[in-house]
């Protein structure tokens, strides 16, 4: 773990998340996010949660953070094991803290470890699936050589959350960052805000040949939300756009836009108009 501390790619990234830890689960307040979340649990569900059969199934959360998704899913199946690696101890510690159930405690294991390192830990195909979700193959140094070792440790299922290029290029240029946009148009790297570190961006092509590389070829991508995209006030820990929270405030407008959002969101065809890329790759 020394030699990745000392890189300064990864002492940007620690230092960002260690600030943003405490606070970081604030994001359940903001109306877009919660519309997110709901479709990302909807679509993990589908994917994977429900197609597991084995009982006593291994899981690993790739960069697991403040372990919202973990605790989700191991309440969610009630024998699985959940193991939760991350590069920043300040997350997991919230995490650890979030778990109150003994018997969810007992079936969660914590690894404050980069990803680089998880052939080191886990041996061959330890895990029957794993995901990293909301940006984490962006923050990793090198998404070649991490996908590789998520590959490596997981027999079935990888499953990712990733930014969308396209949508990073967007969003820049909407909130007069045009700079930025050029930016992550040339170099397929770019940040939302400016106190955050640069992360790479990817269109459906480009991940797909990062999936292909670690040996998985049965990709499906898909992306969400479709229609409706986060504002200025959503790249911070708390605030709601205007805009957002006019339309997302009114239930009825937030169930009828998750319902639209539901209906496209294997639509593989409309997959680069996501916010954020949805992976699903089987072995």
């Amino acid at each position: 773990m020394d030699r990745f501390l000392k890189n300064s790619h990864y002492k940007e990234v620690l230092l960002y998340f260690s600030k943003k830890a405490k606070n970081y689960d604030l994001v359940d307040t903001q109306l877009y996010w919660r519309l997110s979340d709901k479709l990302l649990w909807y679509a993990l569900r589908e994917v994977l949660l429900k197609k597991i059969k084995e009982k006593k199934v291994s899981l690993l959360d790739a960069g697991a953070g403040t372990g919202r998704w973990s605790i989700k899913m191991v309440q969610y199946l009630k024998e699985a094991k959940i193991y939760l690696v991350d590069a920043s101890r300040e997350m997991l510690e919230v995490a650890k803290e979030k778990v109150k159930n003994k018997q969810s405690r007992n079936r969660m294991k914590f690894y404050n470890i980069f990803l680089e390192e998880l052939d080191k830990i886990f041996p061959k195909n330890f895990f029957y699936a794993t995901i990293n979700l909301h940006n984490v193959l962006g923050f990793v140094k090198d998404p070649v050589i991490v996908m590789e070792k998520l590959s490596l440790v997981t027999k079935r299922i990888v499953i990712s959350f990733v930014p969308n290029l396209y949508h990073m290029i967007y969003f820049n240029i909407k909130t007069g960052n045009i700079n930025e946009a050029l930016y992550a148009a040339f170099y397929k790297k770019g940040r939302f805000t400016k106190d955050m570190p640069r992360i790479h961006a990817f269109t459906p092509e480009s991940i797909r040949d990062i999936y292909e590389k670690a040996g998985i070829k049965k990709v499906k991508i898909y992306g969400f939300p479709k229609f409706l995209y986060p504002g200025e006030e959503e790249t911070k820990i708390v605030g709601n756009t205007k805009e957002l929270k006019n339309i997302l405030q009114d239930k009825r407008n937030f169930k009828k836009i998750f319902s639209l959002e539901k209906k496209f969101i294997f639509d593989e065809s409309a997959c680069s108009r996501g916010n954020m890329l949805f992976v699903v790759g089987k072995k």
